[in-house]
């Protein structure tokens, strides 16, 4: 099972704003910041029922996750939008799930990436 993609490909993000490490360390905290707060709406969404808060924060979230290159969670993001536009709440907390657990990935990716550029 060593073939499983990483949960970013950080040249599109590179590819978007150069490979400046300052500037792309910046944006990645930036995401870190958006995706915690979208997430935290999405998973409030779903409890609630409040479809709407679901859609937004899927939607801010699924283009902010594609320009770092994670693709998986954008494709999640833009199902949680899909559903919740569609009124089809029933789909949610499965894909909530999902959700989480790529989201997880992601971000002990990108902490992995942080880690690995500070002086030891």
């Amino acid at each position: 099972a060593g073939t499983a993609q990483a949960p970013a490909d950080l040249a599109v993000l590179t590819n978007l704003i150069g490979h400046d490490r300052a500037v792309v360390d910046e944006v990645l905290l930036l995401f870190k910041a958006i995706s915690a707060r979208s997430a935290a709406a999405i998973a409030q969404g779903v409890a609630t029922g409040t479809l709407q808060e679901v859609l937004d924060a899927a939607h801010m979230l699924k283009s902010n996750a594609r320009s770092i290159g994670a693709l998986r969670l954008g494709d999640i993001c833009a199902e949680l939008e899909s559903q919740a536009e569609s009124g089809q709440a029933a789909g949610l907390p499965m894909l909530l799930q999902r959700f989480e657990v790529e989201l997880a990935a992601l971000q002990k990716f990108l902490a992995a990436r942080v880690a690995a550029a500070e002086p030891t």
